[in-house]
């Protein structure tokens, strides 16, 4: 019996000193993390409204007295400063690169604040993030290529800061990536053709920068895309045919680039499709008739451009559209009886064109329009008698 306690006390002391280092680690990564959270809230400005005002040296950094920190066995897993409903938004200063110590972190919102200097390199070590959210600051510098460390990001919402340089083509190993959001900066470079590889990507919002070259053919592998808006750049050349295996593609914003060439007659349903814009480019040639498959349709604006031809009257089939803006450009022809059956129609601009003909009597059976707008063009605009009842 003697024998078999001193064997189980030699087990229990083995495995403590097995233990200590382990818990020594611990005790000192959370130290780190605490230490860098100070820091950091040393280096910023804010009120005393403020989550940062209720960070102290002298209470545990993973405890409920530090607002916007949340952690999971005593590793911070969420910071939040991002909260604007609750005052949560009048951060000034930078962004710390010690903030790399946190490689535990899944989710961190700093967005709505007025944080100022660059996107440190540094955070490349955060490899578990998942979700990062600083729209709105005053971040300046280029988007970090070194960031293609952080293989686990999902979400990235970067947009309206001051940011320069070009789309790294490293971030296409960020092959996790679902939700991108880039807009609002002033980034120059081309379209990575690499980011082709992103296939997870729902949402891609490279809008209001200036961006050059062309429309990435490649793109067409993102079939799981919903939301595409790289509107307000310097983009030109075609819109490319691959990309009507963009199936799941709800809306399409291309609007005011320099896009020319003709436009597609994509032959695949796009049954999701919901909402276009290409307003203010150089596009020519006609209306595909094809587009009368887009049964989702319900916005369509192609104005500014010098598409030339006739109204399909195939597009009566659209009967989810509620809004169709085509003026300024070069149409020809009548305007389709067919269209009345857009029941649920309550836009439509097509002024400034060469539209003859007359209003159709039919074009009274729109219950819900509140703007017909058709001037500027070589119609006969007398009022049909039955459009009075």
């Amino acid at each position: 019996m003697k024998g078999r306690a001193t064997a189980a006390v030699l087990l229990l002391v083995l495995l403590a000193l097995t233990l200590a280092p382990a818990a020594q680690a611990q005790q000192s990564t959370a130290e780190a993390e605490k230490a860098a959270l100070l820091l950091w809230k040393e280096a910023v400005e804010y009120t005393n409204v403020s989550v940062m005002a209720s960070w102290s040296a002298l209470s545990d950094h993973c405890s409920l007295s530090w607002e916007g920190v949340e952690c999971v066995n005593g590793r911070v897993n969420t910071l939040n400063l991002g909260d604007a409903q609750q005052g949560n938004n009048n951060h000034r200063g930078p962004l710390a690169s010690e903030l790399s110590v946190l490689d535990a972190l899944i989710q961190f919102g700093i967005d709505e604040n007025m944080f100022t200097g660059t996107l440190p390199k540094e955070w490349s070590a955060m490899t578990t993030l998942v979700d990062i959210r600083g729209t709105f600051n005053k971040i300046t510098g280029t988007v970090p290529a070194e960031w293609t460390a952080m293989r686990s990001l999902k979400r990235v919402e970067l947009g309206y800061l001051r940011l320069t340089g070009t789309l790294p083509t490293q971030w296409s190993a960020l092959e996790q990536l679902d939700y991108l959001d880039l807009s609002g900066n002033a980034l120059s470079s081309p379209l990575p053709p690499e980011f082709s590889v992103l296939t997870n990507l729902k949402h891609l919002d490279l809008s209001v920068n200036r961006l050059v070259g062309t429309l990435p053919p490649q793109w067409s592998t993102h079939k799981q895309l919903e939301i595409l808006d790289i509107g307000m750049n310097f983009l030109e050349g075609g819109i490319p045919l691959e990309w009507h295996n963009m199936g799941q593609l709800h809306a399409l914003l291309l609007s005011s680039n320099e896009l020319d060439g003709t436009l597609p007659g994509w032959t695949a349903p796009l049954g999701f499709l919901s909402a276009v814009e290409l307003h203010h480019n150089r596009i020519s040639g006609s209306l595909p008739k094809s587009w009368s498959k887009w049964a989702s349709l319900y916005y369509l604006d192609a104005s500014y451009n010098r598409i030339n031809g006739s109204l399909p009257r195939e597009w009566s089939t659209l009967q989810n559209l509620t809004t169709l803006v085509l003026e300024n450009n070069f149409l020809t022809g009548t305007l389709p009886h067919q269209w009345s059956s857009w029941w649920q129609l309550e836009r439509i601009v097509l002024k400034f064109n060469s539209l003859s003909g007359h209003l159709p009597v039919t074009w009274n059976a729109w219950q819900q329009v509140e703007e017909i707008s058709v001037a500027q063009n070589v119609l006969d605009l007398h009022l049909p008698m039955e459009w009075s009842s």
